[in-house]
């Protein structure tokens, strides 16, 4: 009966110290990437990895990935339709193949897997890069471009100041109507060099133009910004005299509320001050003066928005 009890006591100490826990984690320990419950950021958890050999960790941290976490306010990180079809590993680097319900995420919860998934696979001492596929093909950015090699650095966390590093953020931007006299939203995650202020990455895409159907862009391509400041809620966006020329078929409010309302969706930001080549004193298309800093506009927008 003795020896029972001791081993009880061993196999009770196995299973407190192995796994997953949500605790204070050591410098040097391992720990897995999960959602939190909200889906809006990636939350580390300490973890026991037992196994010895790169492949065996590899599998560990992937079936950890798989699971779902002790804590209520945290989820899984690889949803549970996602399949992983296989893994390969070569010179330090991990390929690993999803099944194409991956593509089902939505554009803000993929970004934040996939530097989950990263985050915690390149803790491996054997593995320098992660490469993501979906039934062998490269997943793509919203440009349509493959995404290549990441690593840690690729996504910068609060702490981070890594100088190649991306932020991940997920905007609400407005682009013109049909008729180009209203305006329409559409909800986008950028990923963009963390040396760059938001507020810029914000005008450079409504210069782009939108990423889906159904809304049109209102700044003319050739418009460069060539500065975007804040100051005490204000932003100031200087472009040059391309925003002036001939551009698309919308009404000069469009484009003006469609840089202001965007604008003011981040916090911090009531009030945005347009000028070109650094002067306020000219008229904008329907002579709409640039002299005073503009509100946000929620009468242009189109309802229902």
């Amino acid at each position: 009966m003795k020896k029972l009890k001791i081993f009880l006591l061993l196999l009770m100490s196995i299973l407190v110290f192995t796994g997953c826990r949500n605790e204070t984690i050591p410098k040097d320990g391992t720990v897995v990437y999960y959602l939190n419950k909200d889906g809006t950021s990636i939350v580390p958890v300490a973890c026991d990895i037992t196994g010895d050999g790169p492949e065996i960790k590899v599998e560990e941290l992937l079936a950890k990935l798989e699971e779902v976490p002790e804590s209520v306010d945290l989820r899984r990180t690889i949803p549970e339709n996602v399949k992983i079809l296989s893994y390969t590993m070569e010179r330090k680097q991990l390929y690993l193949d999803f099944s194409t319900e991956y593509l089902d995420m939505d554009k803000a919860t993929e970004v934040l897997v996939r530097a989950a998934i990263v985050k915690t696979m390149v803790q491996v001492e054997e593995i320098s890069f992660i490469g993501i596929r979906v039934a062998g093909e490269p997943i793509k950015d919203t440009k349509g471009s493959s995404i290549g090699l990441m690593n840690e650095n690729t996504f910068l966390d609060s702490m981070g100041s890594e100088e190649h590093a991306t932020k991940i953020v997920n905007l609400k931007l407005y682009f013109a109507n049909k008729n180009g006299d209203k305006l329409t939203n559409q909800s986008c995650v950028i990923e963009y060099n963390a040396n760059v202020a938001v507020e810029k990455v914000i005008v450079e895409q409504l210069i782009a133009g939108p990423m889906e159907d159904g809304a049109y862009p209102t700044i003319p391509k050739d418009a460069k910004v060539m500065s975007v400041t804040t100051k005490d809620g204000v932003c100031y966006v200087n472009f040059d005299t391309g925003f002036t020329a001939q551009g698309y078929d919308v009404l000069g409010s469009v484009t003006i509320y469609s840089i202001v309302n965007s604008l003011t969706e981040l916090p911090g930001i009531t009030s945005v001050q347009i000028l070109v080549n650094g002067e306020t004193s000219i008229n904008y298309k329907d002579n709409i003066s640039l002299e005073t800093a503009f509100q946000r506009n929620p009468e242009i927008v189109e309802k229902g928005e």
